[in-house]
């Protein structure tokens, strides 16, 4: 069951935290039946996601991992600052360096996502 397909934060310099810890609160470890993923799109900024900004909440994007079948972060930074967070939290990163390369991104997502 989908409870939530998409949500939009835009506008904002940090991710908000809170509502991430809030969102995955009491979840335990999907099962095979119930597949539980999450897709973040954001630029360079996305450090923020694991607490640059926050650093009291610096462990809920990986608490929340645990929660999770699968999370994808498909960020814009062509420096990939994210990764060796992303790493260190089990969360995969696809980057977008130019606009040419959305397409195989997307296509990669998809089969990520279908299994």
């Amino acid at each position: 069951m989908v409870t939530e397909l998409a949500f939009s934060y835009r506008g904002g310099t940090t991710f908000p935290l809170d509502l991430l810890e809030r969102r995955y609160a009491g979840l335990s470890i999907p099962d095979a039946a119930d597949r539980r993923h999450l897709v973040v799109l954001s630029d360079d900024g996305l450090t923020s996601l694991f607490g640059d900004g926050d650093p009291e909440r610096a462990d809920v994007a990986a608490r929340v991992r645990t929660t999770l079948t699968t999370a994808t972060l498909v960020v814009l930074d062509r420096q990939h600052r994210v990764a060796e967070l992303a790493r260190a939290a089990d969360y995969d990163v696809l980057y977008i360096e130019r606009m040419d390369d959305a397409p195989a991104v997307c296509a990669r997502l998809a089969e990520v996502l279908g299994g």
